[in-house]
């Protein structure tokens, strides 16, 4: 199996190498608190939460096998520390570990699921640091939120994005649409409501 370049840099982690460990902390500490930060407002738990993953990063590194991308492990890390800051806090919720129902309901035609977003939504995607969007973010259902974020944060595919949730390829594709359509509907709803206050 050929390995990528962060694969490799991993595997010398491994080895002891804590510059492969800096370039792999420089290359995803943005990404990682952009994920972090949408599913939490407070920045200094944001940033806790964040050196935790790559904490946990460091101290798994002797039994790190390249079995699978190592983003797919690295943001299969992150997820688990989000979900475990809200257990914690006991503010999981039983739907916020079941994606499940979103798969049969409603049915999106599966090509539809597959477009590329739109020059719009990319955009209004890519302003996540933004209060408004993170507010939007946090009101999406945890499954749809958890796999938006998964495919804006990361470069999982599909595969890999149901892999990590443990759901089917479908269900992906269906929660990734409802969060878009959900996402845009509540920034065109505070939009108009801010049109109205000016």
């Amino acid at each position: 199996m050929d390995l990528d370049a962060d694969q490799l840099l991993m595997l010398k982690v491994r080895q002891g190498d804590r510059e492969a460990f800096a370039r792999l902390y420089e290359k995803f500490k943005r990404p990682i608190m952009a994920y972090v930060s949408s599913a939490i407002a407070n920045k200094t738990q944001v940033e806790e939460l964040t050196q935790d993953v790559f904490l946990k990063i460091y101290r798994s590194r002797e039994s790190y096998e390249p079995r699978a991308k190592f983003s797919t492990w690295l943001w299969t890390i992150a997820r688990n520390a989000v979900l475990d800051h809200f257990r914690k806090k006991g503010e999981l919720l039983a739907q916020d570990l079941s994606p499940h129902d979103e798969e049969g309901s409603d049915p999106v035609a599966v090509d539809q699921l597959e477009s590329p977003l739109s020059d719009s939504e990319t955009e209004l995607i890519a302003r996540t640091q933004t209060a408004q969007i993170e507010d939007c973010m946090r009101r999406l259902s945890g499954p749809q939120r958890e796999a938006l974020q998964l495919r804006i944060f990361s470069d999982l595919s599909y595969e890999e994005v149901a892999g990590s949730l443990d759901v089917s390829i479908t269900s992906v594709k269906t929660l990734i649409h409802r969060a878009k359509q959900g996402l845009i509907d509540c920034m065109k709803r505070k939009g108009e409501a801010h049109a109205s206050q000016s």
